[in-house]
């Protein structure tokens, strides 16, 4: 495994030996079924919290599932962090992404809220999207609801997740997306043509994710040809004005990535937009490697950077607010 990091190199292969035993999945359902199993171990011993409850949010075609995640120790509202998990529009779960979701709000001191959005190929896009948009704008009229402090709110996801919240966002009516203060949005699918040169460069036949496997993704998430220039499935192509209306956001990618310049280019468009943004490549880490942070120890630092840009992000606009009151 030329180029990674030690860590991520033996948690790829405890990843893979896991799945050894299993049965070649034939169906969407064993494919779903293989993935959680493969993740059991990465998720086994969890960091206790506070609260860990199932819920759900009302969205545009049904009751959204999501889990809420609160950390110990907090007095007073606690802040939120919309998340939004991976798997390739076709997979994963808040389960397979739990550690993730615990070890984010311990590091931010916020609440999660994980996203349970259905998936592909059964709903295609639009509806992952607008799902994960119901709950930003849920959160954005209603956090207060569950006892959580709606002025300091903030969206989030992983790889196939950050390119639903993202796209959720710009699908936001400018009032709600304005009581979002920060973004976090972790190695991102944002555009489809998959012609970058860390494409080229990392997505050959058998690597780790393949420019190939993440072709047949976006394949199995879009519903028609047009879908491939729509902002809300490919955040690349929004345009200035809407990228414009963003909160601050942390960027960060994987080195040896096929997706890798997808953040690369989206930390550019903001720049010229004008978006506030952190971009943080972390060295000798692979696609998915926060899953990995039983093993990876990059995960957790990676987390906590994203956590300590967002915390900022809101003590920024709280000491902003106070000084306006004052004047």
């Amino acid at each position: 495994m030329a180029g990674f990091h030690p860590q991520m190199a033996a948690a790829i292969s405890k990843f893979e030996a896991l799945g050894r035993d299993l049965p070649k999945a034939q169906s969407l359902a064993e494919a779903r079924a293989n993935a959680l199993v493969q993740r059991r171990w990465f998720n086994a011993d969890p960091p206790a919290l506070a609260r860990v409850e199932e819920r759900a949010v009302p969205g545009p075609y049904r009751a959204v599932p999501v889990r809420l995640y609160v950390p110990p120790g907090l007095s007073g509202p606690a802040p939120v962090i919309v998340y939004c998990h991976g798997g390739g529009w076709f997979a994963c779960s808040n389960d397979t992404h739990d550690r993730i979701m615990r070890l984010f709000a311990l590091a931010a001191r916020a609440a999660v809220i994980g996203v349970d959005y259905c998936l592909a190929p059964e709903n295609k896009f639009p509806k992952p999207v607008e799902e994960a948009a119901a709950v930003l704008a849920w959160a954005a009229a209603r956090a207060g609801d569950w006892g959580l402090d709606s002025g300091r709110l903030a969206f989030a996801g992983c790889s196939a997740g950050a390119n639903l919240a993202l796209g959720a966002a710009l699908a936001l009516p400018r009032a709600a997306l304005a009581r979002f203060r920060a973004g976090a949005l972790f190695y991102g699918a944002y555009d489809p043509a998959l012609e970058s040169d860390s494409c080229r460069r990392h997505g050959a036949e058998g690597a780790w994710l393949s420019a190939k496997e993440m072709a047949w993704c976006w394949k199995t998430y879009l519903a028609l040809p047009e879908d491939r220039a729509d902002p809300r499935a490919a955040p690349i192509r929004a345009e200035d004005a809407a990228l414009a209306a963003l909160p601050p956001l942390h960027l960060c990618a994987a080195e040896i990535d096929p997706l890798c310049d997808d953040t690369v280019r989206l930390a550019e468009r903001l720049g010229t937009a004008g978006v506030r943004h952190a971009l943080s490549l972390r060295a000798g880490m692979g696609h998915s490697f926060l899953g990995f942070a039983r093993m990876v120890d990059e995960a957790g630092r990676a987390l906590q950077d994203a956590a300590d840009f967002v915390t900022a992000a809101w003590s920024t606009n709280a000491a902003a607010q106070k000084e306006r009151a004052g004047a």
